[in-house]
This record gives structure tokens, sequence and C-alpha cells, in this order.
């Protein structure tokens, strides 16, 4: 360019050269040529300087604040020794003229006020700021309605405020600057076009880079790293490339708020505290080609953040989660490696995503998660030791998404079914099974293993999930939210890392016969049967052992506002917490024949009333075998409380520990009372099995006691089934010698209704009725053994019926006509369908089963694999008359 004058370019920087060179020194007559032409003050060399010449200032420190209002070189001897310093009292260099180059100083000593900076640049072009030393100044560089200048080379520290500061300036290179303990080392305010290159920007008090009300720039391979705020932080900002940055140990790597259309490119991002991307009200962004790791979060797209692309990035070993989506909607995330990372992505209220074509691997808690969002496609993701969770508050959080079975876990398929009924799913290899708003599904012999959750189902019922193995998945076995009328039955459930099965607002289940063993890592409420807000469930017959690793409240089974279920004949324990835990409240549950052992607490009642704790063994407990707390009106007694380091502990006094004469109340191994008298005073002589004295040795404070404690440890009866209000298709697997109806049913005389019974035999009237307190009309009176009756209860939640009779000693021969007959079953042992047929072939001599689960509500067909199951009756189609030999 020509001014006038000769422009020289050199390697960093043109240097305007006129007809002069004027010299500055603090100490007169060390410059070259005549002494007395040299200058001790910079300002006035500058004065008298034309334009075009340079002013070379050599070392010195130089008290002075310039105005640079001509086109010159300003240069330094040494930017470490020649020192400007402006004394506080404004800019220690403004400059208002274009084609100036500053270099060689250092510059320090601005006024501390906004607007003051160590170079004010005005309304220039074409100047050069480069090789300084800047610090101790209100803002370091500032440039206002400029362009097309260079600052390149400078150490720029210490500055109250802003490092590098551009306003309404655009076209200016900002290169190979080094920026520290600055408020923010380079911000862009209402600038564009600008070039950020090169730079290293660290230990800013806020952020490295902060672009406000910018556009079009391009900020690409700096170094950004150690600033306590943002690395590099745009706001209001679009159409900027970020690119090939290394931008590290920040509290956030790249922050974007309500910025649009920028490019995040080919960045290595990591170990930054917070999140190394995070937009918040951003759209149409791009980000893609970055390496993300060991930040807490990798990419954050906040509040409503959308139609965003995350495409080719590779996202690993971040503490929290590699993608997190927090409402917002319209996003693609394709053709990413995710892995490593504590939670693989989640999304949040975010809907309708394109998740596509993603690597997810190896993240400790989740693949992919999502939670409360609808609409959203997961398409063609290969999962290895991850998979995907759904959860949320509504039906269209769990059936809205579309993910087809070209998502793949450990190399098989992931099957998701929605708004489905009446399938089978039977032995088929899988990777992950999910169910939402499904009935009448029959799932079976499947192994599904290292993924999230192994099955997933909600909003569903008439739901069988039978003889699975399910095992060392990130968080949950089996997984259930509203859930009704459904069987979990004798599926191996182990060594998930959260609870074994999880029940979320479940109703009306059969939870029997599981293996559910060593679930639980480290999760506060670690456990292995764990229900949450439901009721009228039926837990019964399982083993659940040595599940949850962390306390109080890990546990075997936990009830967290839980009522009126039944805990039935199960044995427990844990490595620690409780073997059953019901609080917050939970109420009106039936907890009997458990055998609870080797937990911290055996039963742990909190918070929590009405509770029956009847007949269950309480033994060998860490802590306390029964432990009530905060909790009234609950009943405990025909316990056996043996081996515990203390037996238990009632901190309110309202809970009764017996039930009165002559049933008594516990078992307790360390009573030392004696029986010699009985009655209700126990003033009777004459040993009744219950102790003369009460057992008192209660913790708490509360004043409990067992007032009839039991001198041997007690026999619960074996002989009971438990009736759902309703209709129940039941009979009696013992032997009746007494056949009268009423008697048969003494034990819950008053809580039932009605009795029917088919008899095929009788052509003209083959149903037979008992109505409780109809005066005529009745014609079943009579029940045995080989008979299925329905019975109607009218009692609430879960009435026990404990029959008699006679353990049948030979195989019971029923006889079997053509066509429907309703038969009981009369074997102790629960056998196969071909097994239980014994005699007969199915096909050959019958040809369908069926039987009705009160527990559920659901009429069941028995396949090849069922189980005849101890106390149900049965309708069996005979093809021809045959005798059934029934095995024992």
């Amino acid at each position: 360019m020509v001014f006038g004058f000769v422009v020289i370019l050199v390697e960093v920087a043109p240097v305007i050269m006129g007809s002069t060179i004027i010299y500055v020194d603090d100490e007169p007559g060390e410059g070259p040529g005549n002494p007395a032409e040299n200058y001790t003050s910079i300002q006035e060399a500058i004065d008298n300087a034309d334009e075009g010449d340079t002013v070379f200032v050599y070392s010195g420190i130089y008290y002075e604040y310039l105005i640079v209002n001509k086109t010159m070189n300003l240069t330094g001897e040494n930017r470490e020794s020649t020192i400007i310093n402006g004394s506080g009292i404004g800019d220690v260099v403004y400059v208002d003229v274009d084609w100036v180059n500053i270099t060689g100083f250092t510059i320090t000593g601005s006024r501390q006020t906004s607007g003051d900076a160590g170079i004010d640049l005005y309304a220039v072009h074409n100047c050069s700021i480069y090789n300084n030393n800047i610090s101790g100044n209100e803002d370091g560089i500032s440039f206002r309605y400029s362009s097309e200048n260079r600052i390149f080379n400078n150490n720029i520290s210490h500055n109250r405020a802003i490092g590098i500061s551009l306003s309404y300036s655009n076209g200016n290179n900002i290169t190979q600057n080094n920026g520290s303990y600055n408020w923010h080392g380079i911000n862009l305010f209402f600038s564009c076009e600008n070039n950020i290159l090169g730079n290293y920007m660290s230990l800013s008090v806020g952020d490295g880079i902060s672009i406000q009300d910018s556009s079009n720039n391009k900020i690409t391979e700096n170094i950004v790293t150690l600033n306590e705020d943002r690395g590099i932080y745009l706001w209001f900002s679009s159409n900027n490339s970020i690119h090939s940055n290394n931008v590290t140990m920040n509290l956030n790597g790249i922050r974007l708020w309500q910025s649009d259309d920028n490019n995040i490119t080919d960045n290595y991002i990591i170990q930054n505290n917070w999140s190394g991307i995070y937009f918040s009200y951003s759209q149409r962004n791009n980000i893609s080609n970055n390496d993300i790791s060991q930040n807490y979060n990798g990419i954050v797209l906040g509040t409503s953040s959308h139609y965003n692309n995350i495409s080719d990035n590779n996202i690993s070993l971040n503490d929290e989660c590699g993608i997190h989506l927090s409402q917002s909607r319209y996003n693609n995330i394709t053709h990413n490696n995710v892995s490593k990372n504590y939670k693989g992505m989640i999304s949040w209220q975010s809907s309708h995503s394109n998740i596509s074509n993603n690597n997810i691997l190896n993240n400790d808690n989740c693949g992919i998660s999502l939670e409360t969002t609808s609409n959203n496609t997961l398409d063609n993701n290969i999962f290895i030791n991850n998979g995907i969770v759904i959860s949320g508050g509504g039906i269209r959080d769990f059936n809205s998404h579309i993910i087809p079975s070209n998502n793949l876990v450990n190399r098989k398929p992931l099957f998701y079914y929605k708004d489905s009924n009446n399938t089978d799913i039977n032995g088929i290899s899988i990777g992950q099974l999910v169910l939402a708003n499904c009935t009448s599904f029959d799932v079976r012999n499947l192994q599904i293993n290292n993924t999230d959750v192994g099955i997933i189902v909600a909003y569903s019922s008439n739901i069988t999930i039978k003889n699975n193995e399910i095992f060392l998945n990130n968080m949950y076995g089996l997984y259930f939210t509203w859930l009704s009328n459904s069987q979990i039955v004798s599926n191996n459930v182990y060594s998930n890392d959260y609870q074994g099965l999880y029940l979320n607002k479940g109703m009306s289940n059969n939870i029997s016969h599981n293996n559910v063993l060593n679930n639980g890592r480290n999760g506060l409420f670690d456990s292995g049967i764990y229900l949450f807000t439901s009721s009228y469930n039926n837990i019964t017959s399982n083993n659940v052992s040595n599940n949850g690793n962390n306390g109080l409240y890990n546990s075997g089974i936990y009830l967290y506002l839980s009522s009126y279920n039944t805990i039935i004949n199960n044995n427990v324990s844990t490595k620690n917490g409780s073997g059953i835990f019901t609080g917050y409240p939970s109420n009106n549950n039936l907890i009997t024949k458990n055998n609870v052992s080797k937990s911290d607490y055996g039963i742990f009642i909190y918070e929590s009333s009405n509770n029956s704790i009847t007949c269950n063994d309480v033994n060998s407990n860490k802590l306390y075998g029964i432990y009530i707390r905060m909790a009234s009106h609950n009943r405990v007694y025909h316990n056996n409380l043996t081996a515990n380091t203390n037996q238990a502990y009632d901190d309110q006094g309202d809970n009764n520990w017996d039930n009165g004469y002559p049933w008594g109340g516990n078992y307790w191994s360390d009573y030392s009372g004696i029986d010699n008298n009985k009655g209700p005073n126990q003033n009777i002589s004459g040993s009744d099995g219950i102790g003369d004295t009460p057992y008192t040795n209660l913790y708490g404070g509360g004043g409990a006691q067992d007032n009839y404690p039991l001198m041997n440890p007690h026999t619960p009866p074996n002989n009971y089934l438990i009736l759902k209000q309703g209709w129940n298709l039941i009979s009696i697997p013992l032997i009746q010698e007494e056949q009268n109806l009423t008697r048969v049913l003494g034990s819950i005389d008053g809580w039932y209704d009605a009795v029917q019974f088919y008899d095929i035999t009788d052509n003209n009237d083959p149903w037979k009725h008992y109505k409780v307190g109809k005066p005529y009309g009745n014609d079943l009176f009579k029940l045995n053994e080989s008979m299925g009756f329905w019975i109607h209860i009218t009692q609430p939640g879960d009435t026990i019926f404990l029959y008699n009779g006679t353990q049948p000693s030979e195989n019971k021969t029923i006889t079997l006509h053509s066509g429907w007959n309703m038969v009981g079953y009369p074997s102790l042992t629960r056998h196969n369908r071909t097994e239980g047929l014994n005699n007969l072939t199915f096909d050959t001599h019958v040809d369908a089963i069926w039987t009705f689960n009160s527990m559920i509500q659901k009429w069941e067909k028995m396949g090849s694999t069922d189980n005849f199951e101890i106390g149900r009756g049965y309708y069996i189609h005979a093809k021809t008359k045959c005798e059934w030999v029934v095995p024992l």
C-alpha cells in the first residue's frame, strides 16, 4: 500500500519506513548520533515525528500515557525492559489512526475503570500490535470500530478485565498471543469475520475466549486451558467456526447461549470440570469430529436447543454423561463413538430426536436413557455391554418411539414392542426386550445379560415373564412400571448392578419362585426385589439372597410407599442392610412364613402401620432381628427370633408383639422365663406353652413387650392358600375325610359368600351352587380333593385359607369324562404338564388344560413347560373318557 512512503513486509508485520528514526531514551546521551537530538519523552517524540517515522525507544521505565495520532512505527528496544507505565491516569497508549505498528514494550498501568486499556485502538485499520508484554491494566488491548488489524505474539496477563477486546470490529487477525490471569482472555462484542488463531489463553477468572453478539468469526488452533469459567463462550452469536482447538481443564469447555448455526469441529476437549460442550437455547449448530473426553459431561444440549447436529465425535471417559439432551427437540445424533462414560446418552424431556448409527460401548451405567421423552427414533445403533433405558410418568414416554430391531445389543437384536398383544417370545436370541402398552405377552426361556436392563415392561397387563435368565446388567435385571395382573415366575435374576427386580406402580402381580441373587453393587437403595408405590402384589416362594452392598437402605425385599402386598414363604438374606424393609409409609402388608437371616436388620418397619408380621423365622441377623421405628399399630406374632445380636427394637410402644391369649406371641431364643402356669393372666397352675412372664428385652425405649412369649419355636401351618377378593378357582390338595362344605371352608367363614362347581356327569344341571345365607336353592354341600371349585371372596386384599386334611400317600385317580371337566390337583408337587398328566398323553387323551390365576385375574392356557400349581383348580378337556392318575 502507498501513503507516500515505502511499505516493507517483514516476517511478522508490515514496517512502515519513513525518512526518519527518532530515538527516545530515559537517560539522554546514550542514543546514537547527536545526544541533543534524542528525546526523553515518548509522547514528545511522537509529537515531533512525521507520518511514517519510526520512534525507537530504549530500555527504561517511561511514566507516560501516549496518544498516537499519526501513521508510524512505535518500537521498543526490548519488551522485557522497555516499560511504559500509564500511572493509572487513563489509556496507556491510545491510537486513532491507521497503519500504526507497536512492538517491543511492556505496557502497564492504565486506569482501573471500564473502557481504559493498555493499548486502546479506536476506528483504526491495518495496525499491528505484536511482541509486547501487556499487563496490569483494565483491558490489555482494546479495539473499537476497527478492522483488518493484526494482534500477534503478545504476552497479555494480569489485566483486571479483558486481555484482548474487540468491539464493533471486523476482519482482524488475533494470532499466537499468550493470555493469562485476565478476567477474559479474548472478548469479541458485535464483531465479525475475525480470525482468532493459535493463541494460548489460560488461567482467566472468567472465559478464555468470549464471543458476544458476533458472527462469522474463525476460532482455530487455540489452546484454551485452566480458565475458571468457560474455555470458549458464544452468546447471542451465530455462524462462527470453532475448529481444531485444544480446550482443556476449564469449568466448561465450549459454552453456547442463544447462539445458532455455529460449526464446532475437530476440537480436542478434555478434562473440563463440568461439560466439554454445553448449549442453552441454541439451534442448528454442528458438532462434529471432536474428541471429547474426561470431562464431567461430554456434550450437553440444555433448554430449548433444537435442530442441532452431533456427528462423528469420539466421546469417552466422561465422569457423568457422554451426551445429555435436556428439554431440546429435533436433534440429530449420528455416527458417534460413545464409550466408557458413566452414562452414554440421556434424553430428558427431549423429543423427536434421531439417534442413529452410533457405537455405544462399555458405558458404566447406561447406553441410551430416554427419560420423560417421546417420539424419538433409535436406528441402527450398536451397543456393546450397553442398551437402552426408558422411564417417565406417562404412557407416551414409553410407546411413542421408533426403535427397530436393527439396533444390536451385544450383536443380538433389541426387540421393542409397543401397543401389541397376544405375542409369545420363547427361547429366541435377544439382546434386550422392551414392552410398552402391551397385553397378553408370554416371555419365556430368554437369556439376557450385559446390557443396561434385561427386560423393561411399562403400562402393560397380563404379561408372563417366566423361566428367563437375567444377569450381569448395568442397572436392573427386570424393570416394571405400571404393570398389572402379570406373572413374574421362576426366573433367575442375578448379579445386576441395581435392583434385581424393580416394580413401580404395579398392582395385582404375582412374583414367585424366582432366584434373585447377588444384585446391587454400590447404590443407596440396591435391593433384590424393590416395590415403589405398588399394591396388592404377591411376593412368594422366592430365594432372595446376598443382594445390596451399601448399608441400611439395601434390602432383600424393599417396599417404599407400597401397601396391601403379601410377602410369603421367601428365603431372604443380604450382605448388609435389611432382609425385608417397609417404609415411607408402607401399610397393611402381610409378611409371613419368610426365612430372614444374616442381614444387618432382619425385618425393618419404618413409618408404617397396620402390617402383619407373622410366622417368620428371623435368625442370625447382625444388628436386630425385627426393628420397628416411628411405626405404629403393627402386629408381630408367631415369629421365631433366634441368635440375632439384638432380637428386637420398638421406639413407639403401640405395636402388638403378641396375638393375645391363647394364640400367644413370638418365640425368643434368649427368653429365660418358665412355663408353670396358664390362662390370660398366667396365674392358673399348668403348662400351656406360653411363658409365665412377658418378654421385655426390646430396645427403643417405647415400653413394648411380648405378653405371651412362646416357650418353643412356632411351627407355621403349611396347609394354606392365598385368595384374592373376587372369584378364585381352587382345589384342596389334601384328602378330605370331613367333606362338609362349611367345615372344609371353616377358616374363612364370613369372608366368602358363594361357591360353585361344574359337574360334567349331570347333563341336566351341571352347575352346583352354594350361596351363603340363601335359605333355599343350594345344591352344593360337599367338597373333596378331586374337585376344582370357584369361591367368591368378599374380603379386600389377601385372605389366607387354612385347610385341613390328610396328605395323600398314594396317587389319586380322577375320572375324566369326554368334554370339559372341572377338577382338583391332589398333589403336593409342582409337576410340569407332561409329568402331571402322568399316565395320560396330551393331544391323545386330553387336548386343552386351562386355569384361572386369581392373583392377576387372568385365564391361563397350560403349555408344555407350565406347572400344575398346588391348590389350583383346572378345566381339563378330555377327548374321551379316561382315568387320570395324579402323581404325588
